[in-house]
């Protein structure tokens, strides 16, 4: 379960906000299914993810 990795990572690396970004992709990809999203909340959330993708890059 990627829940279980991250939380792994976080333990590893300390850092809080690789939980709360992965919250956020958790969210988006509920939103792919259901559009409850408004734009600036998908927004908002989009760029988190982002940022979490580049995160997890360095721990290849």
């Amino acid at each position: 379960d990627y829940a279980v990795i991250i939380e792994a990572l976080y333990e590893e690396s300390g850092d809080v906000e690789i939980v709360m970004e992965f919250r956020m992709a958790e969210a988006l990809h509920a939103n792919f299914y259901h559009n409850y999203m408004r734009r600036k909340s998908f927004e908002l959330h989009r760029e988190a993810v982002l940022k979490l993708v580049e995160k997890l890059k360095r721990f290849l």
